[in-house]
């Protein structure tokens, strides 16, 4: 029953929060009744970490390298396969590299994770590449991520945000 709701909650998106068009002042005419709208609260969490975390330039740097080995990795499935085979070779289950989201924290540590679980079939992936691919541009692409990979700062990094990242 419509008329019981007292409120409603949605991120910021101004498909959901608009006042004229919004989601929630259509639901607000539908229900007949004042239905507070409240912005989400995880979402706000969500968006407070990513700002925080892009203020924070070693984050921010650990953050990026994980992006660009997700492109580097999912722009080709020989790529794709080469980082799978590594892991059946090694005798662990396939774990795929997440995509990365802004607003969705939880992709942040799910990337984090499988960089931690994997990080050895990683670095033997792009090592692969960077030594025997026949394409100039993927030789040195994968020669630089695997050489930021390997640094102590972004290992530490990924550590760190393995134990902040689940709280």
């Amino acid at each position: 029953d419509l008329s019981r709701c007292v409120s409603q909650c949605y991120d910021g998106a101004s498909v959901m929060s608009g006042v004229s068009n919004g989601v929630q002042s259509r639901f607000r005419e539908r229900c007949k009744s004042p239905c507070l709208y409240v912005h989400c609260h995880a979402h706000r969490l969500n968006l407070v970490l990513v700002n925080s975390c892009n203020n924070i330039p070693i984050f921010m740097e650990a953050i990026g390298l994980m992006e660009a080995v997700y492109a580097f990795f999912s722009a080709s499935t020989l790529r794709c396969d080469k980082f799978k085979q590594t892991q059946i070779s090694a005798g662990l289950t396939v774990l795929c590299l997440p995509m990365q989201s802004d607003t969705r924290w939880v992709c942040k540590h799910k990337a984090v994770t499988v960089f931690k679980k994997r990080y050895d079939c990683l670095v033997a992936a792009l090592k692969h590449f960077s030594e025997f691919s026949t394409k100039g541009k993927e030789r040195v692409e994968a020669s630089g991520l695997l050489m930021q990979l390997q640094t102590f700062k972004f290992v530490f990094v990924l550590h760190l945000l393995d134990e902040i990242l689940p709280v």
